[in-house]
């Protein structure tokens, strides 16, 4: 019986082969980020990541013209971002990110400034000097996903599996919520917005650590206050 291939392309520009029931394959011309994000996929398999599961990766390939891909495991289920969520997800959204703390660390005022340093120069970075002056000294260090939204979360027979690791602006679980709490607010349920109050009620010592850090991801992402793809991000400045 033959395999059924689907090629498309993701939103991060990857192409994507979905062949068969069970395998998808990556590729991309910018083959450094997808090599980090292969290789903590990767580190999450081994370590786990929260209540998380983590879809297998098959096979790597590096080829002569540069380009790199993946083979990893097809879940066949709907991402959270379109799916409302159960009680039992938020327990596992959660408990996952306060497995994924981290440690607190008093560097916090450093950091910033050295990821502004490399940030481009656009009018959200004008305002963020502007605006943030008493920085905080503490936050939490350690890893993450990166990008964790609701749309890289897959529901699959009960479980939650996370797809699309990203490099992180920031080392921190404080990034993830940060990246959660902005995809609630674009996809709001009575659920996902509970969700988000026990998020915010777990982190409370972190809120302007949260904000700042979600500051920084919108002067990141932002070309043009004009454009329809980073409207999300001036409305999640404050």
């Amino acid at each position: 019986r033959g395999k059924l291939e689907v090629l498309f392309k993701g939103l991060s520009g990857d192409k994507i082969t979905i062949c068969g029931d069970r395998v998808i394959k990556k590729s991309r011309n910018a083959p450094d980020l997808l090599k980090m994000s292969c290789n903590m996929q990767k580190s999450a398999l081994v370590k786990g990541h929260g209540r998380y599961k983590i879809p297998e990766i098959y096979t790597t390939t590096e080829y002569e013209d540069g380009v790199f891909s993946f083979e990893m495991e097809f879940v066949p289920g709907m991402n959270l971002y379109i799916h409302d969520i159960t009680v039992l997800d938020r327990e596992t959204i959660v408990e996952s990110l306060i497995q994924e703390r981290g440690q607190v660390s008093l560097h916090f005022k450093s950091l910033v400034s050295t990821v502004l340093r490399k940030l481009p120069e656009n009018e959200l970075k004008k305002k963020f000097i502007e605006e943030e002056k008493d920085i905080p000294n503490t936050y939490l260090r350690g890893r993450c996903h990166g990008d964790l939204g609701l749309g890289n979360m897959i529901k699959f027979f009960g479980q939650i599996y996370l797809i699309d690791f990203t490099r992180p602006i920031v080392n921190s679980v404080l990034l993830d919520i940060a990246c959660l709490k902005q995809s609630i607010i674009a996809s709001p349920s009575v659920e996902k917005l509970k969700l988000l109050e026990e998020v915010e009620d777990v982190f409370s010592l972190y809120k302007k650590q949260i904000s700042i850090i979600n500051k920084l991801r919108a002067i990141s992402f932002y070309r043009d206050e004009n454009c329809e793809e980073h409207k999300a991000e001036l409305r999640s400045w404050s």
